[in-house]
């Protein structure tokens, strides 16, 4: 399954779930560095990205990221 992680560039913050909980950090765990991989852009108004998790999921789903073979 594929992590959602958010980036706030303006604050240098990273947004990831740990232990069921999002949690925000200046940095991502190792486990999760190895995993990022293709990405999107997105402009919001808000401190808090991850609560439009789940319209983002259906908005950029991940398989219309994938790299084809």
């Amino acid at each position: 399954m594929r992590k959602r992680i958010y980036y706030d560039a303006g604050r240098g913050v990273w947004f990831y779930i740990k232990t069921g909980d999002w949690t925000i950090g200046a940095s991502i765990p190792t486990d999760l560095k190895v995993q990022l991989g293709h990405y999107v852009n997105i402009s919001m108004d808000t401190d808090k990205p991850y609560e439009f998790n789940d319209e983002h999921q259906k908005e950029y789903p991940a398989e219309k990221y994938k790299k084809k073979k």
